[in-house]
């Protein structure tokens, strides 16, 4: 379960970064790096970090079903 959520969140953190500099290229300024969106915010709270790596983890879980859905759907 644990290798799950860290795959999930990879994927999470990966479309975050490409939408980011994308966003980024367009409005003219600094691209985040990869390892910045990982880290997120620095925050004292533990709910706001867990809140932060949660809101990854489904963004990858959502990426991870459409792409398992679109390969499924190519005939060969």
């Amino acid at each position: 379960m644990i290798y799950g959520a860290f795959i999930f969140r990879f994927f999470g953190v990966l479309v975050l970064w490409v939408f980011d500099a994308f966003y980024s290229l367009l409005i003219r300024k600094k691209i985040k790096t990869f390892r910045e969106i990982w880290i997120g915010p620095k925050s004292d709270d533990f709910a706001d970090h867990a809140a932060y790596e949660l809101k990854q983890i489904i963004i990858g879980v959502i990426f991870i079903l459409i792409c398992c859905s679109l390969l499924m759907n190519v005939s060969l």
